[in-house]
Formats: structure tokens, sequence, C-alpha cells
């Protein structure tokens, strides 16, 4: 979960139960939508010769690649898309806030099929 920076600044033990809050007003329905979108959007990947897996679980989208990702060539292109992902390795992965819209998502996920 993003954190807001100032809550950082409370107590571990209070800032447990500002984020125990915060996930009730939001509900499992928002990562719920955003675990269909992402697997909507990401799965299809599966079916690129130069992807080894595609894997969502609740708010985390990952695809594995076959190679190790070019991370400039792959960041330009997310770039010029409207999205910020930072590929690691052999993968390229999204965790978005839990209040993203379905909009948000199909275009993170939409930028990364363009990247690849």
């Amino acid at each position: 979960m993003v954190q807001p920076s100032w809550l950082t600044l409370l107590p571990v033990q209070l800032r447990l139960k500002v984020l125990t809050c915060f996930s009730k007003v939001i509900g499992s329905q928002g990562i719920d939508m955003i675990e269909k979108e992402l697997r909507n959007g990401l799965l299809p990947l599966k079916e690129n010769d130069s992807v080894e897996d595609v894997r969502v679980l609740g708010a985390i989208g990952v695809v594995e690649m076959k190679e190790f990702i070019d991370v400039e060539k792959t960041q330009s292109r997310l770039i010029e898309n409207g999205v910020w992902l930072r590929p690691f390795g052999k993968l390229l992965y999204t965790m978005p806030p839990f209040v993203s819209s379905g909009l948000d998502i199909h275009k993170i996920t939409s930028a990364i099929h363009s990247s690849l």
C-alpha cells in the first residue's frame, strides 16, 4: 500500500491502526477490481514468445521475460505511454494504488503491452 508521507512520521502501532482503518474504507472490492483488470490486461501476454510467465495476485501484476529487460528502452516506451514502471532483471511488475480505477489499470497494462 502506498503510504502518505505524513504517515511515516507516526509511531508504528498508530501507523498500523491508520492503515487498518484505511483498508476497511477501501475494502477488498478495490483490490478485487484491480486484480481482475490486471488479469484481463496481462494474461494475454502469455502468448508472447518473449514472455516466460505472467502472474497476478491481488493488486500485483508481474510479467517475467525469458531474457533480461533492456531497462532504458523499456522504460522509455512506458513513459511515452504515460506510465512509470521500473523493470528489474527479467521482471516488469506493477503494484497500482488501491484507489486506481479500471481506466488507470487499463493504461498500465496497455503500456506494458506496448513496451514489449
